[in-house]
């Protein structure tokens, strides 16, 4: 997903559940979710993932919620977040392989 404005959604803005090489770039996501528990600005979880250049802002739960599975590089670098319940929030994986990418 490029190059989107995703505003308003009553749950997580951009979602993607268990997918392998998903790019997430390049979108404003801000005000989405009614939940502090479980409404994300962007919620992805799955191998080689790509989320950057993306303002990310103003919702109900985490800014950026990642999930990594397995071996395949994932790439978190270039956002900006801000003003979320939680602005980054990442599991999985990334603390255990040197093949991930994050500065956001």
């Amino acid at each position: 997903m490029q190059n989107c404005w995703v505003t308003g959604s009553k749950c997580t803005g951009i979602g993607s559940w268990g997918h392998k090489h998903v790019t997430i770039q390049n979108n404003l996501i801000e005000h989405d979710g009614t939940s502090t528990r479980y409404d994300h600005g962007i919620y992805a979880t799955g191998k080689g993932l790509v989320v950057t250049g993306n303002i990310v802002r103003h919702n109900s739960a985490c800014g950026i919620d990642m999930t990594t599975q397995g071996p395949a590089q994932s790439t978190l670098s270039g956002n900006l977040i801000y003003d979320n319940l939680i602005n980054l929030f990442l599991e999985g994986t990334w603390a255990a392989s040197r093949s991930r990418t994050i500065r956001s």
